[in-house]
């Protein structure tokens, strides 16, 4: 008898379908990872905006006003991302004061999953941090 060097051909077909099971199943979950990392970009980006005006507002020693994204706007960065709060704008003082009576919730949610959110809180001395009880207390 001689022995066989190889691979046969179904061998290579049930290989080719376990790995692409194993794909399928891992895929859904590399989706929710891909898409919480862009989230975090994403908070990051906007606390960057609004942390720019208002360092503006105090270099210039004018208020500065931000316009807030929101759903269905027609800015692209934000085209999987509504971002829902109670303004369609923000205005800084020349202090760096949020020109509000009361601390401002910014709320970024994915169109396609809305369990993935996150919240930006801009309170009314200027500070903005990300906020990690997704603006539940005000």
């Amino acid at each position: 008898m001689r022995k066989s060097q190889g691979f046969t051909l179904i061998e290579l077909m049930v290989t080719i379908a376990v790995l692409a099971i194993v794909a399928m199943m891992a895929a859904p979950s590399f989706i929710e990872i891909i898409r919480k990392n862009e989230l975090n970009q994403e908070t990051q980006h906007l606390i960057f905006l609004l942390q720019e005006a208002r360092s503006d507002a105090i270099f210039t020693r004018s208020s500065k006003q931000i316009k807030v994204p929101t759903y269905g706007s027609d800015e692209k960065r934000f085209s999987e991302w509504s971002v829902t709060n109670d303004m369609s704008s923000l205005e800084f003082t020349a202090m760096g004061y949020l020109n509000s009576n009361t601390s401002i919730c910014l709320t970024l949610t994915h169109k396609k999953n809305s369990h993935l959110s996150s919240s930006i809180r801009v309170e009314k001395n200027g500070a903005i941090s990300k906020d990690t009880s997704n603006c539940l207390t005000n």
